[in-house]
């Protein structure tokens, strides 16, 4: 019976999500990839909202329920199978679609947990763009191989009307290559692209923003190369949705790291805290340190586990524990990093007497704050459940009230945080 009440509930939901692009026309965007998603969705919105009306949920809506109900700005209930509470959701969703709709764009983003899903999404909606990012061994617990990840992905391009695609990820760059509605996008010369000239640790990146035949000299205000794939991203879909080159450049210019990404905080006694704690995979946490690496100064890494990388965890760890070579300080949290990045960081040149295990994101923080000097760099890095790396950042702050900056720190992650670490 609940599995009876839930498939109709979803029918119904679908049917009216299908009802209202029908009804409205908002020009849907769609966004999928292993990495990068969440930042490549804000910064598309960031440079669309200079000309657009735009809906964007900051959040992860990218759920069978969640993805359909953001864009009538409603969550599923608490309760699923609560009748009363299905019946207000599908009554408002009813009202919305025979409504006005205030949105000229909707910017959706699209995960997969396993096979299949983003082919369910395109049974009730065909984005106008689909924006595919990169493609990698990340979420390995429900699919075989890398090949199972390209063709899920990429399955969002082969339903979509225009495509815009990591020109320099070489698997989506073969998918292309059978397609014509494709723009590529990336740090390499290709149809939209950014060529990098100079890191200036206060600002940024100095580069120039190739938009076909126009290059505009800006600053891409971003700590790591991998959030320029971002920006670059969001100047080819502001591009195929019309707007000039400057604007675009201008919307750039502007551009403020979502929380617990790539971000820049102020530490105690001078120090620096790059705030990447939002996430974690291999390919990910590889880039942030060599972005890490960029800063003056000594190099301090706190580098949480990694979940959800299926029987892809021990290499996944080892190799981000054979880039920490460098640093001068690693503390790793919970077991799979305490484990195989730890051992890989030793393995790599690291003395050990600079490699410290914690089995919390607290003992990690109190741990660096005892060691912390002027001119250090600290990156903060992890996964979500059992890690929380931000809740390391804490007590590395110059200000308190720089809390309020970090991911999760709502009541009921706070909570949720107190449990796990009991």
């Amino acid at each position: 019976m609940r599995q009876f009440f839930r498939a109709e509930i979803l029918k119904r939901v679908e049917s009216y999500t299908k009802q209202l692009i029908s009804t409205h026309q908002p020009t849907v965007i769609a966004i999928t990839g292993s990495v990068g998603k969440t930042s490549t969705k804000l910064a598309i919105a960031h440079v669309l909202r200079g000309r657009y009306r735009v809906l964007v949920q900051e959040g992860n809506y990218n759920t069978e329920f969640g993805l359909p109900l953001s864009l009538f700005e409603l969550d599923p209930p608490q309760k699923s199978t609560s009748i009363l509470a299905w019946g207000k959701i599908l009554w408002t969703m009813r009202r919305r679609v025979r409504g006005s709709y205030p949105y000229e764009v909707v910017i959706l983003e699209m995960g997969a947990d396993q096979p299949g899903d983003i082919t369910r999404f395109m049974q009730y909606m065909q984005p106008d763009i689909g924006v595919v990012t990169a493609v990698a061994r990340v979420h390995m617990e429900a699919f075989n191989s890398l090949e199972d990840i390209i063709q899920e992905k990429w399955s969002l391009a082969r339903g979509s009307q225009a495509v815009i695609y990591n020109h320099d990820d070489e698997n989506l760059r073969q998918q292309a290559a059978n397609m014509d509605n494709c723009v590529g996008y990336g740090l390499e010369r290709t149809d939209v692209w950014s060529d990098l000239h100079e890191f200036m640790e206060s600002r940024g990146w100095l580069g120039t923003l190739h938009l076909g035949n126009t290059g505009l000299e800006t600053v891409f205000p971003v700590l790591g190369k991998q959030s320029v794939y971002g920006l670059t991203a969001a100047a080819a879909v502001g591009e195929k949705c019309d707007i000039p080159p400057r604007a675009i450049v201008e919307r750039i210019g502007e551009w403020t790291q979502p929380k617990g990404r790539m971000r820049l905080l102020a530490g105690k006694n001078g120090s620096r805290i790059i705030d990447d704690s939002y996430n974690s995979n291999p390919y990910a946490a590889v880039a942030a340190l060599d972005g890490l690496q960029r800063f003056s100064g000594r190099h301090i890494a706190i580098m949480g586990t990694m979940n959800e990388l299926g029987g892809y965890e021990e290499e996944g760890h080892r190799l981000v524990g054979q880039h920490c070579g460098q640093l001068d300080v690693l503390v790793t949290i919970g077991e799979p990093a305490n484990r195989y990045t730890a051992a890989a960081a030793a393995e790599a040149g690291m003395d050990e007497d600079s490699i410290q295990t914690c089995k919390s994101p607290y003992q990690a923080g109190d741990y660096v704050a005892s060691l912390l000097k002027k001119g250090d760099t600290v990156l903060v890095k992890g996964s979500q459940n059992g890690v929380f790396a931000e809740e390391s950042i804490k007590p590395l702050l110059s200000d308190a009230t720089d809390e309020a900056l970090l991911v999760r720190q709502n009541p009921t992650w706070l909570y949720k945080k107190r449990v796990q670490f009991r």
